[in-house]
């Protein structure tokens, strides 16, 4: 993900033509309340400011993702359309943000708890069972990955934290891989995760697949 990714045929004079889908105004107000007429005037301004500055993915659908500060918006392959939102900070928007109310996350360092020992390893038709979303430990790796994807700084424990487990919340019981060497790895809107063999450990997260080529 870069700044570098090319956004497609958009520019901030074409923002008021594009429309906000149902599925992002319904994410927007699920975050922060408020009517469907605000929430599609508080996604067109965000959108305004992401062109501006914004760290950038490309799915492989053509869909672009821009994230900002724990704010990401979606938009369609031909760029018309707003068609998600999503955000870690449930307690303010966009414009409060900018407006410089405080989130209620305190920022801390690394986390300090140690790494669970290795348990037996789990079969790939038990992982649902034994994969949580809520608890699983998160390596400095996985963060440092997914700091940049994100765009949270990696100093921003608290959020940066919030922001990886609303992200594999989104997996529910998908489909999940067993690799050759032993972790496992699932897919989540062309993002890759990959989990120790045990389940208690997330280790890494990328924008393409882990298997070796």
């Amino acid at each position: 993900m870069s700044q570098d990714t090319p956004i497609g045929d958009i520019t901030i004079e074409d923002v008021a033509d594009v429309r906000v889908s149902l599925r992002a105004v319904d994410s927007f107000r699920y975050h922060h309340g408020g009517d469907l007429k605000a929430a599609e005037i508080q996604l067109r301004s965000m959108l305004e400011d992401f062109l501006l500055k914004s760290a950038r993915f490309l799915s492989g659908g053509g869909y672009l993702q821009m994230s900002r500060d724990g704010y990401a918006l979606v938009l369609s392959p031909d760029r018309g359309t707003i068609t998600g939102y999503s955000t870690v900070h449930r307690e303010r928007t966009w414009e409060q943000v900018k407006s410089g109310v405080k989130s209620r996350f305190k920022n801390r360092g690394e986390s300090t708890a140690p790494r669970p020992e290795a348990g037996p390893p789990v079969s790939t038709a038990d992982f649902a069972d034994n994969f949580d979303t809520a608890s699983v430990h998160l390596t400095a790796r996985v963060r440092q990955s997914y700091a940049p994807i994100c765009g949270i700084p990696r100093t921003s424990h608290a959020e940066l934290e919030a922001a990886i487990r609303e992200a594999i919340g989104e997996w529910k019981s998908g489909t999940v891989a067993h690799l050759d060497d032993g972790p496992f790895e699932f897919e989540i809107d062309g993002r890759y995760w990959l989990v120790s063999p045990d389940c208690r450990v997330l280790i890494g997260a990328r924008d393409h697949s882990f298997r070796r080529q």
